[in-house]
């Protein structure tokens, strides 16, 4: 007879397992499993018959309530602007050290754009001023939520002496935009966009137009022309107004900003992009400065 005390043996009992093991000459590694069998038997007296719940180890900074990822919070609250208490922002923009040389296009392909003139057509992927001032920076408000109607004013984007004019542009999505060309040769107008899709359409004359809509925003895409390789122009578009590109002094300013603390992004085609914060107090005049370099 056994008990969760021990084992005990009574006369004309059926035979215990250790009466077996006394009977029986086995060979070692069969009476270790047995007598563990046995040891295991005995633990179990008296206990549950459900299995031990193991918890989880918690991870630190892990929330227990989701094993995914925790959602990105919402775009900001929407804000007014109130003209007596609104300020500006004015970034300037410039290149770090030596800016990088452009070199001259070779038109040749197209005896249309070399033109009458001998003087060479330079890239114009870094456009550097006085200074080091740089030119055609995208600069923005990140993530500011003001309703305000979208500009009657057209955007034009020109092809002309086969390059892009303006180079960088930016516009509200859902304005009205164009695109000309003034040249004597055809183009092909190629727009690589996330949000507004891609697009390819040939121009085959000089002055003709075609209306376009980029109903969604974007900060930064472009536009190709497949005919001449080297044509390139960047675009953003948004849903606010304070949005623009510098010019050849490296600045912009922007304008009617409601005081609160904004993060401002400055994106360029070849240095890439970088924010910061700006703090604008009621009628406030706020500036930034941003450095540019391939480093």
């Amino acid at each position: 007879m056994a008990s969760c005390n021990g084992i005990r043996e009574s006369p004309g009992a059926p035979e215990t397992p250790l009466a077996l093991l006394r009977t029986y000459h086995v060979n070692k590694m069969k009476l270790v499993a047995l007598v563990a069998a046995i040891s295991l038997t005995f633990i179990g007296c008296g206990a549950s018959d459900k299995p031990a719940q193991r918890k989880a180890p918690e991870r630190a900074g892990a929330s227990n309530t989701s094993g995914g990822e925790v959602a990105a919070p919402s775009s900001s609250a929407e804000v007014t602007i109130d003209a007596a208490t609104a300020g500006s922002i004015t970034v300037s923009c410039k290149v770090k050290g030596t800016p990088p040389k452009m070199k001259p296009i070779d038109m040749t392909k197209d005896g249309v754009c070399v033109g009458p003139t001998a003087a060479p057509v330079m890239e114009d992927s870094v456009v550097v001023g006085d200074a080091g001032a740089l030119a055609n920076v995208i600069v923005y408000i990140k993530d500011i939520n003001v309703k305000s109607p979208v500009p009657t004013e057209e955007v034009v984007l020109d092809q002309k002496s086969c390059v892009y004019v303006p180079h960088v542009i930016t516009m509200r999505a859902g304005q009205k935009f164009k695109i000309r060309n003034s040249d004597d040769t055809s183009h092909n107008v190629h727009i690589f966009s996330n949000a507004n899709g891609t697009w390819n359409q040939t121009m085959n004359g000089k002055g003709e137009l075609t209306d376009k809509v980029l109903a969604n925003p974007e900060s930064k895409f472009e536009f190709r022309c497949d005919v001449h390789p080297w044509m390139k122009a960047m675009a953003g578009t948004f849903k606010h107004d304070f949005h623009g590109v510098t010019g050849t002094d490296g600045k912009l300013t922007l304008k009617s900003v409601p005081p609160g603390e904004w993060t401002v992004v400055a994106a360029h085609e070849r240095f890439g992009k970088k924010e910061m914060k700006v703090k604008v107090d009621a009628k406030g005049v706020a500036t930034a400065s941003v450095e540019f370099s391939d480093e």
